[in-house]
Parts: structure tokens; C-alpha cells; sequence
């Protein structure tokens, strides 16, 4: 006889965490997959997090068989791993209720825990610099320290004040500023390189050299979108500079991309959804203003990025399903993907990794 279904099953149920991308070992033995369960939820920092209550598991392909690297912990996500394939660096929350960095070794199967590398929760994920020798993090800033989140926090504007001094409340609560950190590997030295003051993506150059950062800077009330910046923070001892400003992002502020020979970023940028949105290169040193290379007159989808040909001269994109690419030279954009009939092949997703792209697609169109 079957049972009433209770809290405490619901509280069990596993679940894909959001925005924990999967990471599949180089070798492609294990892959990293975050789940989650209520019942491993916890009290700490902005505790609303997507994140909160996760647990990695990691699954050997061929025989099914999975396993918890971090499972003395309270909760792991976000895993990735080293280049070699040997080492799986994650965001974990100790049992002392601290949120850091925790790295599994795959041969003995041990984890050290880096816990002065205290983190604060967001989407970013651990970058492995191209040598396998540094982590790149975003970090919660010494001189403030972590806290705890009140059980309730009251926000509220004023609906007839001038609209550009009101922001949305992601940017008023003192948990957002963070710093972008450096984990050295074998020494578990951490250094703070920029402050980031506000909701930020962070994205490594292909030579490991610098990162570029997506900031936010203002989410006004009366726009459907936000403003950032674009930041360059190089990982030697140079400060960060600014190559764009204000410009208008309305995708979880994401849709950035290096270039192979890390001389130039491509970004997105947009109003609300509908409007006409466009693809600018702005030079990775800040020579020169950034350009706008193309209009992109329907939406695309929400996380969907442009990327770079190997040779760097041409840029693609997926856009209401189809896929598009332009040429940097010509400065002209055209429709890629068509079947063998002439119709065309409608894309839903793209993934990549090591250089190779897998469509996902259907019959529709």
C-alpha cells in the first residue's frame, strides 16, 4: 500500500542545481555534476542563493558508478577540473559553515580544504589558469570578512523619486562586493588582484594571462536591464583598467568572448527583450573605443554568447534558432545552418569543449 507523500520526501528529492555548469575530466572518465536536495540547505551569507543545499557528484561514464568527493562536507558546487584531469577544484561550505575553496585529489581521493580563500556565492564557477598552476576565484574582501544574512531584509524605493537615483535592490545589499582572487595551487597562497564592486562575470583570456570582467555598475528601476562596465584584470602585477563603459546587458550578464590571440573582446549589448541588440569588438587593451560590428535586429537566447573561428576572423552566433557567423574583415553577417534539402536546420543549443561543437536540433522551421 502506497504512502501519503510527505515533507521529508520532498526535502530529498535530488534535483539539477541551476547554473552549476557539469565539467567532464579531460580524459572523459568522471563527469562533475552539481545536484541538489533541501534538506542540505544552510544559514549563511545571502542564503536565497540557487546554489544553496548542493552537492557534487561525480559519475564514471562507462560504468555508471557515482560517488561525493566532498562528501564530509556540507554542501560542494561548481566543480572543474585541472587541466591534467587530476585534480577537481570546487566551491564547498565547510562544517564550520564556511564558504571556500575545497580541491579533490583523484589518485588518493583527498580534499584540502583552502580556507582562506573564503568565497561569496554568485554563478561564478573556479577558473584553471592553461599550466594548472592557479585557480582563479571571486572573493569575499578580507578587510570585510563573511557575515550572516538577517532571517529578513526590508528594501524599498521611492516610486516618484527621480528614477536615476533608484537602483534595484541587487545592488544595495552589503553581501555583493567581492574581489577577484588568485589561488596559487601548490602553495594555497591566495592573493586579492580587483575589487568588484557589484554582480560581475569573470572570464579568463585564452593564454591565462588576464581576465575579463562584466561588471554591473547600476540596475535602474525604470530600465528592463543593466549597466556595466568592461574591466581588464591582469594576473601579474599590473592594475585593472576599463575598456567600455556603461554599457546596457539584459542576459545574467554573460554573453562575452576572448578572441584565440586575446588581442579582442566581443560583447552583446541590449535593452529589453525585443528591441534590436548589438555585437561590438573592443581591443583587450584599451586602445581604442569599441566598435560596433553589427546589429542584431531579434533576441537571442539568454545565455548564448558569441564566439570566435580558431583563425580569429570570423564570429558566430546563435540567434531564433539558427546559426550565424560574420566575417571581422567584411564586416557582413549571413545564415549558416541549412540541411541538405535547403530548408533550414533549426538549433536549440550549442555545446563546446576542446575546440569541437556538438548542435543540439530538431525539425521545427
Amino acid at each position: 500500500m502506497s504512502r501519503p507523500f510527505t515533507v521529508d520526501d520532498l526535502l530529498n528529492v535530488n534535483q539539477f542545481t541551476h547554473r552549476c555548469p557539469w565539467d567532464l575530466s579531460p580524459d572523459g572518465g568522471l563527469l562533475a555534476v552539481t545536484l541538489s536536495q533541501g534538506k542540505r540547505r544552510v544559514t549563511h551569507e545571502t542564503n536565497n542563493s540557487q546554489a544553496n543545499g548542493a552537492y557534487i557528484v561525480l559519475v564514471d561514464v562507462e560504468t555508471g558508478e557515482s560517488m561525493e568527493p566532498f562528501s564530509d562536507l556540507q554542501m560542494s558546487w561548481a566543480g572543474r577540473w585541472s587541466p591534467d584531469g587530476q585534480t577537481l577544484a570546487a566551491y564547498v561550505v565547510t562544517q564550520d559553515a564556511l564558504a571556500c575553496v575545497g580541491l579533490w585529489n583523484r589518485h588518493t581521493r583527498e580534499v584540502l580544504i583552502v580556507s582562506n580563500a573564503m568565497i561569496p556565492w554568485g554563478f561564478n564557477v573556479p577558473q584553471w589558469t592553461p599550466d594548472g598552476r592557479r585557480i582563479i576565484v571571486p572573493l569575499i574582501p578580507k578587510a570585510r570578512g563573511p557575515t550572516i544574512s538577517p532571517d529578513i531584509i526590508v528594501q524599498s524605493y521611492t516610486p516618484g523619486g527621480p528614477a536615476s537615483d533608484q537602483h534595484s535592490p541587487i545592488l544595495e545589499h552589503s553581501d555583493i562586493e567581492k574581489c577577484v582572487g588568485v589561488l596559487e595551487v601548490e602553495s594555497g597562497i591566495v592573493t586579492e588582484l580587483a575589487s568588484v564592486l557589484g554582480p560581475a562575470t569573470l572570464r579568463m583570456a585564452p593564454d591565462g594571462r588576464a581576465l575579463a570582467s562584466l561588471n554591473v555598475i547600476a540596475s535602474p528601476v525604470d530600465r528592463p536591464h543593466q549597466i556595466a562596465d568592461f574591466s581588464i584584470v591582469p594576473l601579474d602585477s599590473r592594475d585593472s583598467y576599463t575598456v567600455a563603459e556603461n554599457v546596457p546587458v539584459n542576459a545574467q550578464f554573460c554573453r562575452f568572448s576572448w578572441s584565440p590571440d586575446c588581442q579582442t573582446i566581443s560583447y552583446i549589448s541590449g535593452g529589453k527583450w525585443g528591441d534590436p541588440q548589438h555585437l561590438h569588438c573592443v581591443p583587450a587593451d584599451g586602445s581604442t573605443e569599441p566598435t560596433m560590428v553589427t546589429e542584431i535586429a531579434s533576441s537571442l537566447g539568454n545565455f548564448q554568447i558569441p564566439w570566435w573561428t580558431d583563425d580569429g576572423t570570423r564570429l558566430m552566433w546563435l540567434q531564433d534558432g539558427f546559426l550565424f557567423h560574420l566575417s571581422i574583415a567584411e564586416g557582413r553577417s549571413r545564415k549558416l545552418s541549412r540541411d541538405s534539402t535547403g530548408n533550414h536546420l533549426r538549433i536549440n543549443a550549442i555545446a563546446q569543449r576542446h575546440g569541437e561543437s556538438v548542435l543540439h536540433t530538431d525539425d521545427r522551421g
